[in-house]
Formats: structure tokens, sequence, C-alpha cells
């Protein structure tokens, strides 16, 4: 294929990431106010669904700019970009405002892995196992977005819940600030009503003031913005996100460990019969 062509082939490539990205967002943000549930299927079904233009585009014997060349070259990137626009709602949708920051650094973290990690795959498969250029990219292409759309299906189930109990929390934390919004002024501090309790009953003034201003540039601190996380990265950002990272595999080992630990029965021997407790 001439460079011309592929030059073609490349700009009507982009324009369907775009069409994809605005329409997978409308679609996304539709099926997510029906059912949410609506919207990991969605996501499964397009991307099973975008590996038949891409197979095409790799199989196909395609001369130059032709009609069929500049439709897969279309509408591949378009069903492809359904899913991977309403992936950032989801991650933010479960996750608390102080660590969404860190949650989408560690979702970009991963998005990298994937585009060092699949060139990589296939130059391996080329040199171990003597295969084309050409099957080792079907092969990729099938296996991982096959395994993405199984995810997604599995999605389908555990997002739902996952908002609830986000949204749950949310509502605790609001109605906890609620029912200290009674406060007092005292000079230019407003105290929350616990603090002035503690004045009232002879508590040290000094003490209960320099606690207030502890927990104030505590709260302060404990601010993350997510634009500062989405629009740069720094050595703080990357901590951050590792741990973020860590304290889920950490939670996802307990869960499997109470899962699999064993059941014991303790024997008390008494004067009658055995109690099985």
């Amino acid at each position: 294929m001439s460079v011309a062509a592929s030059t073609i082939l490349i700009v009507w490539f982009g324009l369907g990431c775009a069409a994809g990205g605005i329409v997978g967002g409308t679609i996304g943000t539709k099926l997510q106010r029906i059912n949410r549930s609506f919207l990991p299927l969605f996501m499964a079904f397009s991307t099973a669904l975008g590996i038949i233009p891409f197979l095409g585009l790799l199989d196909l014997k395609l001369n130059g700019a032709s009609f069929l060349a500049i439709f897969l070259s279309f509408i591949g990137p378009c069903v492809a970009n359904l899913p991977s626009v309403n992936v950032r709602p989801c991650i933010l949708n479960v996750n608390p405002p102080e660590t969404r920051g860190a949650a989408m650094t560690a979702a970009n973290l991963m998005v990298n892995v994937g585009r060092g990690a699949g060139p990589s795959i296939i130059t391996l498969s080329q040199q171990f196992f003597n295969a084309t250029r050409q099957y080792s990219f079907n092969l990729s292409l099938i296996v991982f977005w096959s395994i993405t759309t199984l995810l997604l299906i599995v999605l389908a189930k555990t997002l739902p819940n996952d908002q609830d109990a986000m949204d749950a929390e949310l509502e605790r934390y609001a109605a906890s600030k609620i029912n200290s919004a009674s406060i007092k002024e005292m000079g230019n501090e407003v105290l929350p009503t616990a603090m002035v309790d503690e004045i009232n009953h002879g508590s040290n003034l000094e003490r209960v003031m320099t606690n207030f201003d502890e927990m104030t540039l505590a709260g302060e601190e404990s601010i993350i913005s997510i634009e500062d996380r989405i629009t740069s990265f720094d050595a703080s950002a990357l901590q951050e996100s590792w741990t973020f990272i860590g304290g889920a595999l950490r939670e996802i080992a307990e869960a499997s460990h109470l899962r699999n630990r064993p059941h014991y029965q303790v024997i008390v021997e008494s004067e009658g019969d055995d109690d099985v407790l």
C-alpha cells in the first residue's frame, strides 16, 4: 500500500476514534440512567464486536484506499472507542473523592503498561513460537479482547453494588457533617459542637484550638485534585497510586483468605456428654 493511501486510512482511523468517543459517551449516559447494569453490558458487546473490523484490516488483502478499507478504518476504532470512553465514569463512581485521583492515575498506569506489553507479546510470540506477525496480531487481539469482554460482563453484576456502597458512604459522611452543624462562634474561629462541649466542661481552650487546627490541616491535605492527577504526574502521584494498588491487592488477598479458611469444631468435655461449639 502506498504512503498516500496509508495516510488517507490513518485520517479515517482518527475520525472513527473521535466519532466513537462521542457516540459511546452519549449511549453510555442514557443506558446508565435506564439501568446501571446496561452500561457494562454495552461495553462488553461493543468490545467483542470491535474484534471483527480489526481482523478485517489485518487479514483482508486491501489494495489502496478502497471503500472497504476506508469503511474498516473508520468503523474499527469507532466501535473500539464505544466502551473505552465509559471507563473513567465507572472508576469515579465507585471511589470516594479523596482517592479518585489515585484511582485514575493507577488506571492510566495500566493503560501505559498495556501499550508496552502488547508489542512485546507480539514480538516474543514471533521469536519463541515462530509465528508470523499477522498471526501474532490476530491471536493477541482475539485473546485479550475476549478476556476484556468477560470482565465487563462480570462488571455488570458488581458495578451497581459498588456504586450503592459508595453512595451510602457519601451519605453517611454528609449526614455526619450536617449533625455537627450546630456551632458556636468564638472570636474568628468556628468550633464544632463537640469541642464547644469540651470547653464548657472545663477543658483547656488552647489544647482544644490546637486540635481543631490540626484537624483542619489534615482535612485540607486529604483533598486530592482529580484534574491535577490527570494533567500532571510526579513522584508523589506515583507513590499514591502504588499505595492504592497495594491496598486493593491486600483487600483481595484478605477476602480470599477468609473464604478459604477451614472451619473448626471445638469440643468441650463436661461431666455428661461432650458439648460441640
